[in-house]
């Protein structure tokens, strides 16, 4: 995994992670789907399957009209995300090194 992989994903997750909030607490399920694809495929890349399967569980809720229980789920993504953020962090600081 390369550092520029984490660093991107450090940078875009927090952003994904509010718009998905924005969408699921003013029920759009659009904006919910749409920030869900692409957040499942950085936690993919970076192999925090936990992540990715969570984040899975609100777009098949959202499918099936279930918006609160959706929401539920993305405030256990925040909690995860920022779990998976500080593994991150820690791994790419050896790196860091050598690039000042």
């Amino acid at each position: 995994m390369t550092v520029l992989v984490i660093d991107r994903y450090l940078e875009d997750a927090p952003q994904l992670l509010q718009v998905r909030s924005i969408g699921a607490n003013k029920g759009n399920v659009m904006v919910l789907l749409d920030r869900t694809y692409t957040f499942q495929s950085s936690s993919a890349k970076l192999g925090a399957l936990r992540l990715y399967k969570l984040s899975q569980a609100p777009k098949d809720m959202s499918k099936h009209g279930t918006i609160n229980a959706a929401l539920k789920l993305v405030s256990q993504i925040k909690v995860d995300d920022k779990r998976v953020e500080v593994t991150l962090d820690t791994q790419r600081q050896p790196y860091q090194r050598y690039q000042g």
